[in-house]
């Protein structure tokens, strides 16, 4: 049901205002569809408290912001049904989304969905989907799992989840939010969620903390072609490996750490490649491939910058004798050296046993110095 518009002609932004308590105080629709009906681009829908819920499954429309009114905190319209987008930017602010056997926000095709200051609730299905080639972006929000089987987000084709500054509650879920296809970026966020990769899909994390710790969850699992990239992330794990790696995928973990009680916190068949990396607890690492990234952090001074020590090498050196005249026929039984530089001083370790000595002349020397 319509009222009118709050716009003073039909040539500017209009503002919309939605109050399923009926039209007053200024309000112009009841449902949320009727006032996206009317909606064009640059326009922006209010959403009232009023009775709290509205039980809607509606499409966006490009250009729209829908949003609260004046609510905030506890008391955020609810909208528990499901948001679809199949082409255009459709963007929703501080508003409560709860799942109603489908998913909150499902973009197809060329839609993108912008989410910010947001409550999502996924009660009995799982949250965002993304079947398109654009993205589902959800900033300063937060993320709430209270089934089991229930994920965060579901991402099928080549578009992209991002989750930015963002916090999360798991009081059932076990299984993780997954990506067969396209990306999803995680950063700045603190998550009691798991993850999972397959197909060619990928995945980068920063500057983010993974609490999976009580739930005993792996917090990355991937499959296929897919690769993750994991940057400046404290990943807690409990029992379970921090992350599993399956074949052919990648995972790439720098400047994190990893707090897992398990045999191995790094696991499977894939391979890793990794640096800066602090481990808790356990610290195995058993995937096929692993390769470490080389650490340069520059030279070290002990004096404040006065002098630098900028080099530092550790090798292996064969000693052999000689003669100062002529050299002796020689044939050993062990021949082992170490050395290690310390800038511009070297330390050397060596041991001989000789098994016939024969012939040459003069002092013996020592000769293999790398």
């Amino acid at each position: 049901m319509a009222g009118g518009r709050v716009g003073d002609n039909n040539f500017s932004v209009t503002e919309w205002i939605v109050d399923n308590d009926g039209l007053q105080f200024g309000a112009t629709h009841t449902t949320i569809t009727a006032a996206l009906a009317d909606a064009t681009s640059g326009d922006v829908v209010f959403v009232r408290y009023g009775t709290g819920t509205y039980t809607e499954n509606f499409s966006g429309v490009n250009g729209v912001l829908l949003c609260s009114e004046n609510e905030r905190g506890s008391n955020l319209p609810n909208i528990v049904g499901k948001i679809s987008l199949s082409s255009g930017t459709f963007t929703i602010k501080g508003l409560k989304l709860t799942t109603n056997s489908d998913f909150c926000i499902a973009c197809s095709s060329t839609g993108t969905i912008n989410c910010y200051d947001c409550s999502l609730n996924g009660t009995d299905n799982s949250i965002i989907q993304n079947t398109g080639s654009e993205l589902v972006r959800v900033e300063r929000s937060s993320i709430n799992i209270s089934t089991s089987g229930v994920k965060v987000y579901d991402n099928t084709s080549s578009g992209s989840v991002f989750l930015r500054y963002c916090t999360g509650s798991n009081t059932a879920s076990t299984t993780a939010s997954t990506s067969s296809g396209g990306t999803c970026r995680v950063e700045f966020c603190s998550f009691p969620f798991n993850f999972a990769t397959s197909s060619a899909a990928g995945m980068r994390v920063s500057n983010s903390n993974l609490e999976g710790g009580p739930l005993n969850l792996t917090l990355f699992t991937t499959s296929g072609t897919s690769n993750i990239s994991v940057d400046s992330t404290k990943l807690e794990s409990g029992s379970s490996s921090a992350i599993s790696c399956g074949s052919g995928s990648g995972v790439s973990i720098r400047n994190s750490t990893i707090d897992s009680s398990n045999t191995n916190c790094i696991t499977g068949v894939g391979t890793i490649s990794y640096g800066d990396l602090v481990c808790r607890t356990s610290s195995l690492i058993n995937t096929t491939t692993q390769t470490r990234f080389d650490e340069n952090h520059g030279p070290i001074s002990f004096d404040g910058g006065t002098n630098f020590l900028d080099y530092y090498e550790e090798g292996t050196w064969t000693p052999s004798l000689i003669g100062t005249g002529s050299n002796p026929t020689v044939t050993y039984t062990t021949q082992l050296g170490t050395y290690t530089r310390i800038g511009n001083v070297c330390c050397y370790k060596f041991a001989i046993t000789v098994n016939t000595y024969s012939g040459g002349a003069g002092n013996i020397l020592i000769t293999g110095l790398p």
